[in-house]
């Protein structure tokens, strides 16, 4: 079970994205109401990268930033 949690591309349930990583935030001091979170898991640890309103901007720099990094999820 310790494996399979510390898995980095674990199906997770609140990922209505599409894409992997990629999470809507609700937040109350946003005027839409939710932002987009970018999180990786590292050292089984998941880590928020970056926050953005805007959904197609986040995932250029999710794909960008995964290939810099060397992230294989």
């Amino acid at each position: 079970n310790r494996c399979n949690a510390l898995k980095s591309d674990r199906n997770q349930k609140n990922n209505t994205s599409g894409c992997i990583g990629i999470y809507k935030h609700t937040s109350k001091t946003c005027k839409q109401g939710f932002t987009w979170d970018f999180s990786v898991s590292i050292n089984g640890k998941l880590k928020c990268i970056k926050r953005s309103i805007d959904f197609d901007k986040l995932v250029i720099f999710a794909n960008k930033w995964k290939i810099d990094n060397n992230y294989n999820t």
